[in-house]
């Protein structure tokens, strides 16, 4: 899947402080790491894509799990980088806050 206008590239990362956390997303697969889980765990989740929100929906550890990214401009707070997508992430009970950029394309300068 290619990016345009409201469209979301196939793969995507995404990155969150205070906590730390990283997603890498390739398709329907969603790899989660952060400070609690430093060994990536993977999930299967589903792409839906409906006014110019990707939504991604699953199982983590069999709890649910459910990402929303938006194109908007995004700060992780802790560098000059300025991102292309804003991400909301629950997983594992908590709801986090973060970033998300295309993956093929090199991570945003500061």
């Amino acid at each position: 899947m290619g990016s345009g206008a409201t469209g979301f590239p196939a793969k995507l990362a995404g990155i969150g402080t205070e906590p730390f956390w990283n997603v890498a997303l390739d398709g329907s697969d969603l790899r989660y790491t952060s400070a609690d889980t430093p060994t990536p765990r993977s999930a299967a989740v589903v792409r839906h894509q409906a006014n110019g929100v990707l939504e991604l929906t699953g199982r983590f550890s069999g709890r649910p799990l459910r990402a929303s990214i938006r194109r908007a401009p995004c700060s992780d707070g802790m560098s000059d980088r300025r991102y292309p997508f804003a991400m909301t992430l629950a997983i594992e009970g908590r709801v986090l806050t973060g970033c998300a950029y295309d993956a093929a394309i090199a991570l945003p300068p500061e």
